[in-house]
């Protein structure tokens, strides 16, 4: 009976050795992982962070492609890291082919354990759409101190003003050229550049001065700089930063591309553009901001009490 006893034990004790022995095994290879994720990506030409993305067993990558660097879909990827002992059928380096009408192309990741997820990769091309030469083709400027509560707001073609302004008047601004260089991307993705203010063929400048000889405006309507300057593009907002050329902020703005648009600063008169347009917020550079003096004129709406500066720009 005792020798009985001790080889049940004796059994008993092997299989569990055994047991223990191939679990080691299996959590030594890896075997239990089943993660497939693509924890990094990268590629050439990339602007900004990559997206990341999965419920179950959807899974995308997105991410922003500047096509002005090659003109190419045909994408080199410099960074694929997957899930801590998965693989992938694609490596870092290899060339990845988005020329199709969804810009898109697929990653499969394998998990150690064998399973596989299919990932879709989006690309989402990016041309930079202030970069280039402008002409200045409308000045609009809205406002009065009322705001429009009792009807004495008022849309202005500042350009048409001339006998308002002494010196050179607002129309000199009319054949100017704006060129907005890109020099470059953020790590966050804005792409940015410097600003050139070519006064055009009559190489005259607006002055902005009241004809009363006292009110200069400048600081209303001289946001583009005459010496130059600087902007970025931010890509979450879509505004832009324009700077001085020592990179001073000067004012943000946003760039109307949704053309022809109704454009209503404050949800009361409406003035519609034709042409691609930089939208000022100007309401906190008025030279006498909030004052009725003036109320139900220009110069309440040009001077006193501006809202909103818009500059219409064409190719």
């Amino acid at each position: 009976m005792k020798t009985q006893y001790l080889l049940i034990v004796s059994v008993l004790f092997l299989a569990l050795f055994s047991c223990q022995k191939d679990v080691m095994k299996e959590i030594n290879e890896g075997k239990w992982n089943k993660e497939r994720n693509i924890t990094e990506i990268k590629f050439e030409n990339q602007i900004g962070l990559a997206t990341i993305s999965r419920s179950g067993e959807t899974a995308t990558v997105s991410f922003k492609y500047n096509m002005d660097a090659t003109g190419s879909k045909k994408i080199k990827m410099t960074s694929l890291v997957p899930s801590w002992g998965a693989s992938a059928n694609v490596k870092t380096g290899d060339i990845l082919d988005f020329d199709n009408a969804d810009n898109r192309t697929k990653i499969i990741v394998t998990s150690a354990e064998g399973s596989q997820l299919e990932w879709t990769v989006n690309m989402i091309p990016f041309v930079e759409p202030i970069k280039g030469e402008w002409k200045v083709a409308l000045m609009m400027v809205y406002g009065g101190a009322d705001g429009g509560a009792y009807g004495g707001d008022a849309w202005v073609n500042l350009s048409s003003q001339n006998t308002l302004f002494l010196g050179n008047p607002p129309s000199c601004e009319l054949d100017n050229i704006y060129t907005f260089e890109q020099t470059g991307f953020t790590e966050s993705g804005n792409s940015y550049g410097n600003i050139v203010n070519n006064p055009g063929a009559d190489g005259k400048y607006a002055e902005y001065k009241w004809k009363n000889g006292v009110d200069n405006a400048e600081r209303v309507y001289r946001l583009i700089p005459q010496t130059g300057g600087k902007w970025e593009h931010d890509a979450v907002t879509d505004e832009y930063i324009i700077k001085d050329v020592n990179g001073n902020l000067i004012i943000k703005t946003t760039f109307r591309r949704d053309v022809p648009f109704e454009y209503k600063p404050n949800n009361k008169k409406g003035y519609t553009f034709t042409n691609n347009t930089l939208v000022f917020n100007v309401k906190t550079l008025g030279l006498f901001v909030g004052s009725w003096n003036w109320l139900y004129n220009s110069y309440d709406a040009m001077i006193a009490n501006p809202w909103s500066y818009c500059v219409s720009l064409k190719r």
